[in-house]
């Protein structure tokens, strides 16, 4: 009886052989620079061919031939495509800036902080607006927007030493009886250098609390920074109790960083929604409330004129 359990021939063929060979393809391939000689009919194109050209000017210096690649870029750049405008317009303003023409570079950063729509954008705006005030000598205003950037993110370092190297910079301004300057630098009764040590000690404290999570060669870095710093600090202030007080008030908040890591997540959000929001007046009250209080208490210590 046949039970259909044989074998035929065909069952024991090579199954390599039945399998399909792949079809080779020629990738796409562009030459360097192809957008110079490029073409296009679509909007789309034709503004991404302009974006790179403008962005290969930049590379190359020529920041006049930039501008102008970027102007032309947004002259064809649909309205809906808002990511790339703001890219494009921040690129146009960072050649103003090249170009010695702060003024023009200020006024499209007015305009893409108008249309931030998230904390980041806003960051990064603030930080174009502290080059440009840094460009323009605006020295009030620079320090005004260090005072944001550092109430948005407090453990960044760079922050820091940009604050410190503004307030240095209004000390060697020696303001006339009726500057505007007068204000910041006598302003509450706070002592100008030991806003300048505020910020040295918050560097070494923040440099110090990574040492062991870094690799060597930032460590490296870290270590020739901090040796920047020790130096400042005697030049501005030698006062050992100062330095402690100073320091105790200043390592609260990474004191709480190893607590609620989920609490201070919180707590950052609903400041960074908060800055985006308040005058610039209450955010450096906020700013002096938080870091130079202990400036209070050390002139009550020692005596007014004292340190």
């Amino acid at each position: 009886m046949e039970l259909g359990l044989d074998f035929d021939d065909e069952d024991f063929e090579n199954k390599e052989k039945q399998a399909s060979v792949p079809v080779s393809y020629n990738a796409k391939f562009s030459s360097p620079l192809w957008f110079l000689s490029a073409t296009a009919e679509d909007t789309d194109s034709v503004a991404q061919i302009r974006k790179f050209k403008g962005d290969n000017f930049f590379y190359l210096g020529n920041y006049r031939e930039a501008a102008e690649a970027y102007r032309a870029c947004l002259d064809v750049l649909p309205e809906n495509n808002k990511i790339m405008q703001r890219e494009v317009s921040e690129s146009l303003a960072r050649c103003f800036l090249h170009l010695g023409e702060a003024e023009k570079a200020l006024k499209l950063a007015e305009e893409l902080q108008k249309n931030c729509m998230t904390v980041d954008q806003n960051l990064q705006v603030l930080c174009f607006f502290q080059q440009i005030y840094r460009t323009m000598d605006r020295i009030d205003d620079e320090i005004a927007v260090l005072h944001q950037l550092i109430l948005l993110h407090h453990f960044n370092v760079q922050f820091w030493v940009r604050l410190a190297s503004a307030y240095e910079k209004l000390i060697s301004i020696k303001p006339s009886a009726d500057s505007d300057d007068v204000q910041i630098l006598h302003g509450e009764g706070l002592h100008i250098d030991l806003k300048i040590v505020t910020c040295f000690i918050r560097v070494r404290l923040l440099l110090r609390s990574c040492y062991h999570s870094v690799g060597s060669f930032i460590r490296l870095n870290n270590n020739q920074l901090l040796e920047q710093m020790e130096e400042k600090i005697q030049k501005y202030c030698l006062d050992e109790r100062l330095l402690a007080m100073a320091t105790e008030c200043l390592k609260r908040d990474l004191l709480e960083q190893e607590g609620s890591t989920s609490h201070n997540e919180s707590k950052k959000g609903d400041l960074s929604d908060l800055t985006l929001r308040i005058k610039t007046s209450e955010v450096t009250r906020r700013f002096e409330n938080q870091w130079f209080v202990w400036i209070e208490r050390a002139k009550g210590m020692i005596g007014e004129p004292g340190v």
